[in-house]
């Protein structure tokens, strides 16, 4: 606090008072029946009063915080700032660094971070996924192909130079299947013919398929990073921490446990309540980190059957390597998925 107030304000600041302005920012600054509370305003109540001054505080009459115009005035609370009408705004939880050139701000003193917790799999569920890629009459177009494809190279290439063993003319079609080199390169140019076109051939059919349906599925569901995160303000990376912001992995929460099809499908999904991000307000379940998981539930055509955690916490690791609380229930089956601040 010592190092808020570097110009503007008295040095000795006994006595004095100063008029601030506050955004509302759950759970940070509330204003619930007439009382200003939350974390926010308790620290700075505190600096107040070990500093023996007073404060008049005032709801912001503008919309957010504001911004910078070209001929560098500032909108709304920052522009009340600017112009002398308060000495002090709170509430910029989400305010960014490029404001610290015309104004004196606080460190930040809060990191959110936002986590979800789904089961792990085991070894063999993970490796028998990679058989979903394709759908039964895919594989099968692609096993005809190679059959056909390799008796025909064998065919062409019988009475040439180039003439192989069937097992030979198979190895070459499955390599080019898997788009690696292949053991002896032909010279006859009716071989080499052959030889592109069963390249060609896997090349539409096998990446074509790849590209519809590996995308839907390996990638686990179709999640526009850029339009759906950014309306809900969320920034799709690494699940950690974040200043000034919450930071969400929505493209590796689900890599093995649940459906590889999620579509119709219904998970149980336990969560803590944790205001503003889990909140339960007139009968009803809102809150940023349940707007994410609805959009997501959305985005993937599943359901989720929300339950309230009766525990206390998330839980913790007994010595005899069981969880208890939510972690419990997830690791018992209760549930498939945890959400919690």
């Amino acid at each position: 606090m010592q190092e808020l107030f570097l110009n503007k304000l008295p040095k000795i600041w006994h006595n004095t008072t100063i008029k601030a302005e506050f955004l509302l920012a759950p759970p940070y600054i509330l204003y619930l029946e007439n009382n200003l509370s939350g974390l926010e305003m308790e620290l700075v109540k505190l600096a107040a009063n070990q500093m023996k001054f007073k404060i008049d505080f005032e709801m912001t009459q503008g919309h957010g915080w504001g911004f910078n115009l070209p001929n560098g005035t500032y909108t709304s609370t920052l522009g009340d700032l600017q112009r002398g009408k308060c000495e002090l705004v709170l509430g910029l939880f989400p305010a960014n660094d490029s404001f610290s050139k015309d104004f004196d701000m606080s460190f930040t003193y809060v990191e959110d971070h936002l986590v979800w917790a789904v089961p792990k799999a085991k070894l063999l569920l993970a490796w028998t996924k990679l058989v979903h890629i394709f759908n039964f009459q895919s594989w099968m177009l692609i096993f005809a192909m190679l059959i056909i494809m390799s008796f025909t190279f064998y065919t062409i290439s019988y009475d040439t130079s180039d003439s192989v063993s069937v097992w030979h003319s198979f190895e070459s079609t499955y390599l080019i299947l898997l788009a690696s080199a292949a053991f002896k390169v032909p010279r006859n140019f009716r071989v080499r013919v052959i030889f592109i076109a069963k390249y060609n051939i896997y090349d539409v059919i096998v990446i074509n398929l790849g590209n519809s349906s590996t995308y839907d599925i390996v990638t686990y569901f179709p999640f526009d990073a850029n339009s759906d995160g950014n309306n809900l303000k969320i920034q799709p990376t690494k699940i950690g921490l974040c200043n000034n912001g919450i930071v969400v992995n929505v493209t590796e929460l689900f890599v093995n446990k649940l459906p590889v099809i999620w579509a119709n499908t219904t998970i149980t999904a336990k969560y803590l309540v944790f205001p503003p991000y889990v909140m339960y307000l007139d009968g009803k379940l809102t809150g940023l980190e349940i707007q994410i998981v609805n959009l997501i539930a959305d985005q993937m055509g599943f359901k989720i059957n929300f339950q309230q955690n009766k525990g206390y916490g998330w839980g913790f690791i007994l010595p005899n390597g069981t969880y208890t609380s939510a972690l419990g229930d997830l690791q018992s089956k209760k549930c498939e998925w945890i959400s919690w601040k």
